[in-house]
C-alpha cells in the first residue's frame, strides 16, 4: 500500500496511544531505527518510552564505536529535543549479545501503562520473556526482526531455531502477532518458523530533516579539507572491524584506480586493536588520497554524505543506504540477497563478495560515469527515498500496524 495512502487513512482514524519500546541498546544520539521512530511517533502526538539497559554493560567494540561519555547529558538532550522519555536499566548481563533484564523490568512496563507493548528484536531475551507471559499481559505486544542470515553467525544457531521454531513460533503464530522485518528477507520465515502473514516487512529508511542534498554544506566541508570543488569524492562511513570488510577496503584501496578523475577518500569510522591497526597503516600507505575521520555522532553525518559522490559499502548491508541515496548518492556494496533488493531502482550497483578486482573495476566505472547519467541516478535516488523510505512517511506504516494490533486485543478480550 502507497504510504500517501497509509497516510491518508491514518489520520482518519488517529488515537493518541501511549507506546513503550524495549531494545537491547540505545544511544540517543545514533541514526538507528529506533532513535527515528520514536522521534516520528511522538511527532504525531502519541507518549513514548524507550525502556533500554545501562550502555556500561555493552561490549567494548560498541562502546568505543558510539562512545558513552556524558551519556545522561546526551539522554537529556534527546528527551528535550524529542519529547520522548527513556528509562535506563541496570541488567544482570548481556548473553551472545541479548541483554538480561532483571525482573524490575516488568513492573517498571506495567507501571508505564502501555496501549501497546513494542519488544526490539523478536530473538532478544526479554522478547521471549515476554512471549511466554503472552496470556498474562494487559496490553499486546508488537515484535521486529534485524536479522538477516548473512549476518547469523553464532556456532549454536541451528540449535536456537530449532528451539525458536518449537517453543516460540507457535506462541507466535497462534497469536497472531506481528513480527516486522525491517530487512528485505525471509529470515523470521525460513529459519524461525513464523507465519508470512505475521511477518510484515517496513523497510529502513533516512529521516528528511537530516539527509538531503545542500551545495553550501558541500562547498564549505570540501574547502575545510582542501578538497578541489571538481573532485570526485567516495566516502565509507560505518565500522572498520571484519565483519564490515574493514580489511577488504584497505586492500581495495592500496593501487590507484583505474580512472583519469581526481579522487578523494572520505573514510569515517573508528578501528581498533591489531587489527585496526593494520588497515591504517594501509590507509596511510594507499596510492590513492584518504581523508580519515572517527566515528561521528550521527547529526553531524550528514555533512560527509552532502559532499560526495559515491558512497561504498564493502561487506553486508547498512542502513546508512538510505541517508546515502537520500542525498542523491549512487551506492556500491557486495552482492547479497538484501543489497541485490535494492538496486532495483537502478540507482545502485553490488560486486561479488570478497572480490577485490570486481570491486575496483566496477567502483571506476561508477566514478566514470558521465555527467548526464550521473545526474539522472542522483535524481531518482533522492525522488524514491522521499516517496518510500523517509521516516516521516515510514513511522505512519508502524503506527497503522500498531492501532490494528490494539483493536485485534480488544475485541478479543471482549
Amino acid at each position: 500500500m502507497k504510504a500517501k495512502q497509509l497516510l491518508h487513512e491514518y489520520l482518519q482514524r488517529k488515537v493518541k496511544m501511549k507506546i513503550v519500546h524495549i531494545v537491547n541498546r540505545f544511544v540517543p544520539d545514533a541514526g538507528n531505527q529506533i532513535n527515528l521512530l520514536a522521534k516520528y511517533e511522538r511527532r504525531n502526538s502519541h507518549e513514548v518510552t524507550i525502556i533500554t539497559p545501562d550502555l556500561k554493560y555493552s561490549h567494548q567494540a560498541f562502546i568505543k564505536f558510539y562512545g558513552i561519555d556524558n551519556i545522561k547529558q546526551r539522554d537529556s538532550q534527546f528527551c528535550q529535543n524529542t519529547k520522548v522519555k527513556i528509562i535506563r536499566l541496570n541488567i544482570l548481563k548481556y548473553l551472545s549479545g541479548r541483554a538480561v533484564f532483571k525482573k524490575e523490568i516488568f513492573k517498571i512496563v506495567e507501571d508505564e501503562k502501555p496501549d501497546i507493548l513494542f519488544i526490539h528484536g523478536n530473538d532478544t531475551m526479554i522478547a521471549m520473556q515476554y512471549l511466554l507471559r503472552i496470556n498474562k499481559l494487559n496490553y499486546p505486544i508488537l515484535l521486529d526482526s534485524h536479522m538477516v542470515d548473512v549476518a547469523s553467525k553464532n556456532k549454536c544457531r541451528e540449535l536456537f531455531r530449532f528451539f525458536y521454531r518449537k517453543v516460540f513460533a507457535p506462541i507466535i503464530n497462534r497469536n497472531e502477532i506481528p513480527v516486522i522485518r525491517i530487512q528485505e528477507s525471509d529470515y523470521v520465515q525460513k529459519r524461525l518458523g513464523i507465519q508470512a502473514s505475521n511477518a510484515p516487512f517496513i523497510s529502513v529508511g533516512s529521516d528528511p530533516e537530516l539527509f538531503y542534498p545542500n551545495e553550501s554544506i558541500r562547498n564549505k566541508f570540501r574547502l575545510k579539507y582542501n578538497i578541489d570543488m571538481k573532485a570526485y569524492v567516495v566516502l565509507y562511513a560505518g565500522k572498520l572491524d571484519e565483519n564490515k570488510g574493514g580489511m577488504f577496503l584497505a586492500k581495495a584501496l592500496m593501487e590507484r584506480l583505474n580512472t583519469s578523475k581526481d579522487v578523494v577518500f572520505l573514510i569515517v569510522g573508528n578501528t581498533s586493536e591489531e587489527y585496526g591497526e593494520r588497515i591504517e597503516d594501509m590507509f596511510r600507505k594507499s596510492e590513492n588520497r584518504i581523508l580519515r575521520f572517527e566515528t561521528q555522532k550521527y547529526i553531524n553525518l550528514p555533512q560527509f554524505y552532502q559532499s560526495a559522490d559515491l558512497v561504498i559499502y564493502p561487506k553486508q548491508c547498512s542502513l546508512s543506504f538510505y541517508d546515502a541515496q537520500a542525498c542523491g548518492l549512487p551506492v556500491l556494496f557486495e552482492n547479497i540477497d538484501v543489497n541485490k533488493a535494492r538496486t532495483r531502482y537502478g540507482t545502485a550497483e553490488v560486486f561479488e563478495p570478497d572480490n577485490l578486482q570486481d570491486f575496483r573495476r566496477i567502483l571506476a566505472e561508477m566514478i566514470n560515469l558521465p555527467a548526464d547519467k550521473y545526474r539522472i541516478i542522483s535524481k531518482k535516488a533522492i525522488e524514491y527515498i522521499k516517496d518510500q523510505y523517509s521516516y516521516e512517511k515510514l513511522s505512519i506504516q508502524y503506527l497503522q500496524i500498531m492501532k490494528e494490533v490494539i483493536d485485534k486485543y480488544q475485541t478479543r478480550r471482549r
